[in-house]
């Protein structure tokens, strides 16, 4: 058992952001200053993160469109030197994740997890996470996604080679 001893530091609030609705998930942006936000029924949005500016509440992608169904989950952040990289999204409505150009803020296209070899695909995702490590399995990183649904089995989580992913959204000449 962990137990603190001593003094504990103060923590000052220093901004509350309002929505209308539930929001699900949310990755930081250091670079650009930002926070991205997935409000579940609404969209992804990108709000400045400085509590010393104004909020600046910008819709990136609103949910229910010809492509996107509500609702919007997980939310995580490839970032890449100045400031290039991609927000990936979870997009439970479409059991799909969208991928957003981090400086554009343009809707770069969006791609499920299906079955393969034998595992089933990914369904009801509520978070999302990657990383561009490279390990031998992933060279160009991983995508880890939760699957909600699994029939009669728990939960569990997807590992993607992040490499398959970044090919199909830019495809080489």
């Amino acid at each position: 058992m962990f137990v603190l001893k001593g003094d504990l530091p103060d923590l000052k609030l220093l901004r509350t952001l309002k929505v209308k609705s539930i929001v699900e998930g949310m990755v930081a942006d250091e670079y650009y200053g930002k926070l991205y936000f997935a409000e579940e029924n609404v969209g992804l949005w990108e709000v400045n993160a400085h509590p010393w500016k104004a909020e600046a509440f910008q819709l990136l992608i609103a949910t229910d469109n010809d492509q996107l169904l509500a609702d919007f989950e997980g939310v995580t952040l490839m970032e890449r030197p100045d400031g290039e990289g991609m927000i990936f999204i979870s997009i439970q409505g479409n059991n799909a994740y969208g991928i957003v150009d981090r400086k554009s803020k343009k809707f770069l296209g969006g791609f499920r997890i299906g079955n393969f070899n034998g595992v089933d695909a990914v369904e009801d995702t509520d978070g999302i996470d990657l990383s561009t490590f490279s390990s031998g399995l992933f060279p160009q990183g991983i995508f880890i996604a939760q699957d909600g649904d699994n029939g009669t089995e728990n939960q569990n989580y997807k590992l993607v080679d992040l490499g398959l992913i970044l090919d199909y959204i830019s495809p080489k000449p």
